[in-house]
């Protein structure tokens, strides 16, 4: 179940988030190994698929399925939990690529729940020193020092999915409609428009536009 692949700064290296789950070709959807998932974040040679990297999460059910990668090579990962929906485990994870540590983030029980166990999308700003995750489930954007693990702040937009990092911070898309550029400073969404579209899990920069 690989879900979600970056270029690593060396040009060399890929990363890869692993999710771990098995299913069926003609049924997609259907779960056939949740007791026995092994999801990773998998660092991987582009040239010949040399695995130079395995770091798995820590529990089993934590499956991994997006990242964003900073031009130093820290990795940020988004987990979505396949456990029972009682439970709120850590969700979001740091790769060092350089020193070859794995840590995730211990965020308080508050902001743990707000994500309601599913991370849609990952974004990382490295001017900023923020990352931003998604939560469609409880619409919720988690902001946060991703050196420190410090959350900064969770901003409400409702079913976000997709985000990107820009100059200004990042700007996020609604299943519901609309693109909505974050203010940092005062911890809030703006609506930019495009209301009559409704947006999946990813928003991609175009080069050149």
């Amino acid at each position: 179940d690989p879900h979600e692949v970056r270029l690593m700064p060396d040009g060399d290296s890929l990363v890869i988030a692993m999710g771990g789950i098995l299913t069926d070709p003609d049924y997609e959807r259907i779960k056939l190994n949740l007791d026995s998932m092994q999801p990773a974040v998998i660092l991987m040679n582009r040239h010949d698929g040399h695995i130079l990297q395995r770091h798995e999460p820590s529990n089993h059910q934590l499956s991994a399925h997006h990242l964003d990668v900073d031009p130093a090579g820290v990795v940020v990962i988004g987990y979505q939990y396949e456990g029972p929906v009682w439970e709120s485990p850590p969700l979001v994870a740091i790769l060092d690529s350089r020193a070859g540590t794995y840590r995730e983030l211990p965020f308080e029980e508050a902001v743990r729940q707000r994500l309601h166990n599913y991370i849609a999308s990952v974004a990382v700003n490295p001017v900023a020193a923020l990352a931003a995750v998604t939560a469609p489930r409880g619409n919720a954007v988690a902001l946060f020092d991703y050196h420190s693990g410090a959350i900064k702040s969770v901003v409400e937009v409702p079913d976000v999915a997709g985000v990107l990092s820009d100059a200004d911070g990042f700007v996020v898309s609604s299943g519901r409609g609309g693109l909505y550029r974050l203010d940092l400073a005062q911890s809030r969404a703006l609506l930019l428009g495009g209301t009559e579209q409704h947006w999946d899990n990813h928003l991609t920069r175009l080069s050149g536009v």
